[in-house]
């Protein structure tokens, strides 16, 4: 088991870069950095998915310590289907549409489903991991339903 905090492993993944550098590429305050880094504050999803575009960052590294810290290229990365996820992700998907009063087809809630599973089997390596980051999405699925639609005085949106 690795003993290696988060902030720790998020510290050797900034190397010899100040915070203040690794702060700039992530769109972050250099203290944001040095809270994670310490611990005083949790990594949100968006920040680690930021770390991955940046730096190709196996996220299953940076939550538990296990695999490598940097992914190769994404053949390293499974993309097999994974039904109990895809269940998940559709579920998740009508949940919001239905709790937040908007609607959508079943064929662009498949194709919504269908681009968030790719991102997460691309993305992260655990069924764990990818669960973290599927409440993550769909609270942001959430969110963004609630924003009014430009031009319209309703927040509701439909598919």
């Amino acid at each position: 088991m690795n003993s290696e905090t988060i902030g720790q492993r998020l510290r050797k993944l900034r190397g010899k870069m100040t915070q203040e550098e690794f702060a700039k590429i992530l769109h972050l305050h250099k203290n944001t950095i040095g809270n994670y880094e310490r611990g005083e504050r949790e990594l949100e999803v968006g920040v680690i998915k930021a770390l991955q575009d940046a730096f190709w960052l196996n996220a299953n590294w940076l939550l538990t310590g296990q695999g490598k810290m940097i992914v190769d290229s994404f053949d390293d990365i499974s993309t097999e289907t994974d039904e109990e996820l895809m269940g998940r992700i559709f579920d998740g998907i009508l949940f919001s549409y239905k709790s937040e009063g908007a609607a959508i087809s079943p064929l662009d809630a498949g194709k919504l489903a269908a681009r968030m599973h790719k991102t997460l089997v691309t993305k992260f390596q655990t069924p764990e991991s990818r669960l973290i980051a599927l409440q993550g999405m769909l609270a942001q699925l959430r969110d963004d339903l609630r924003k009014p639609v430009s031009g319209t005085s309703s927040s509701k949106r439909s598919a």
